[in-house]
This record gives structure tokens, sequence and C-alpha cells, in this order.
């Protein structure tokens, strides 16, 4: 049982996890964001435009005068979420707390498939050894997505499939490309168009090597990467398969290690 479990909110909300708590760390329920409540989406806004974060969201930031640069506002972070095209979710642990957001864009002009975009972990859950809260939150989220799909379906439908976006060549964006392609996605290409990511000082690209002058931050042009999950239902076909085989071997081998006792202890007598 976790040792915040009873906790009154003003604790839990600044509750630091410890590496080995993981079903703190873990997302176990997905949701739609309640767009009439203000506290959850500026936590949304608040991570997009959190400086560790914001490198990997084109459009977050955009410039002013003086060569200063400003977020995005909550009115207009609103507007984006109440289009009808955009499903805004929210990943929360056992216990009732968010610990990361995503939004589900519909299909567009050249790709025919929902998209998953500005998927944000709370700060204090990223980096995770034990457990990793955004693995967690991707695999409930395709699990609820799926049968979101699964009762709006069209009959002769037989398979779902829903991509992703995420900007490339900024600071840790091949470990957002791992854990997609752990989960099974697959590589589509680059979008056509490059969009804008702000750097705060003294960030920099992951192709930059020496440090960029500018007090300010900045915001450079890069392309996003595209992928797409083919066949949700045979991804969780495969998981459930390994699961049974990995249970499996974990049975037998607890059984020769009875029978090893058991021989043991005849010997003896």
């Amino acid at each position: 049982m976790s040792r915040i479990e009873h906790a009154p909110n003003e604790i839990r909300e600044n509750f630091v996890p410890a590496e080995k708590d993981i079903p703190e760390r873990t997302v176990t329920i997905v949701r739609k964001l309640e767009l009439g409540n203000n506290i959850e989406i500026e936590l949304y806004r608040d991570l997009l435009i959190d400086p560790k974060n914001t490198a990997h969201f084109p459009g977050i930031y955009k410039p002013t005068w003086g060569g200063k640069f400003e977020p995005m506002g909550i009115e207009e972070f609103k507007k984006y979420l109440k289009q009808k095209n955009v499903t805004a979710l929210a990943g929360l642990n056992r216990w009732g707390r968010i610990l990361s957001f995503a939004s589900i864009e519909g299909s567009r002009k050249g790709v025919d498939y929902d998209v998953i975009g500005r998927l944000v972990v709370r700060t204090e859950y990223q980096g995770g050894k034990e457990v990793s809260t955004g693995e967690t939150f991707l695999e409930k989220l395709l699990e609820e997505y799926l049968k979101l799909k699964q009762k709006e379906a069209k009959p002769g439908k037989i398979r779902y499939n829903i991509g992703a976006e995420y900007a490339e060549d900024v600071d840790g964006w091949p470990r957002v490309h791992h854990l997609y392609k752990k989960l099974g996605f697959q590589l589509r290409g680059r979008t056509d168009e490059k969009g804008g990511v702000y750097l705060a000082p003294g960030q920099l690209l992951s192709c930059e090597k020496k440090p960029v002058d500018a007090p300010n931050g900045r915001i450079e042009y890069v392309s996003s990467m595209s992928v797409e999950l083919p066949d949700i239902e045979y991804h969780f076909y495969q998981k459930i398969k390994e699961e049974t085989k990995e249970n499996s071997r974990k049975y037998w081998k607890s059984q020769k290690l009875e029978e090893l006792k058991q021989k043991r202890q005849l010997a003896i007598f």
C-alpha cells in the first residue's frame, strides 16, 4: 500500500515518488480530460511549456517583440482542446493522481488514421528505471482507444490502427522514438512541414555541439517523425502471448526447483 494513499490532497500533489514506488508511477486509468476543469487544463498546458519539455512540442511558443518568446495562453490552449477532431486524455495512477496527458487528433489530409501527439509526463515521473510511466500510459491509452473504436465500429471493420508524431532532432528524441518502437509502432517517415519548437537558454538541438548565444531562448524549425501501429488488436494478442509464455516459464522453473528440493531432502534421510 502506498504511503500516500490516505494523505490529504495537498500532500499528494507535492509528493515526489521514490524510484521503486512502482504503483505510484504506473498509469492504470486513462480518461478524457475534463474540459470544464481549469486545474487539469492548466496542468497540461504548464507541462507542455515547462523548459524541460517544450522542445518536444512544436507550436507551443511564439516570438514577440524584443527578441522574446511567449507560451501559448490558457484560452488559446482551451480552444485547441475543444476542437471537434481533438480528444485530450489524462493518465492516472491507482490513487487518482494525474501522471500524464496526451491529445489524439482525428485523421487529416494525407493521414487516414488518428494521431497521438503532445504526450507529456509529469516531470517528477520522467526517467524511471523500475517502471516507465510513459510506457504504462501509452499501453493503457491504446487499450482504451481500442475499446472505444470497437464500440463505434461499422460492420466489417477488422483492423484498428493509430499513429503518433513527435519532434525530431531535439534533446531526448531517441528515447521517445524507442518508446513507440518498443510498443510496435512502425516508422512511416517525416512530416512535410517543419514545426517551430522553443529551446530554452542553454538548450541545443541534438546535432549542435557548441553553445548558442540566445539569452531569451530561441525557436528552431524541426521535422516530426511519423509512426503507426497498424493493428492494435494484434499488439495486445502478442503481449498476452508473451506474458503467457513468461508465466509458463516461471511455473516450470518453480516446479523444477521444488523437485530438486525434494530430492535433496530424500538424499539427507
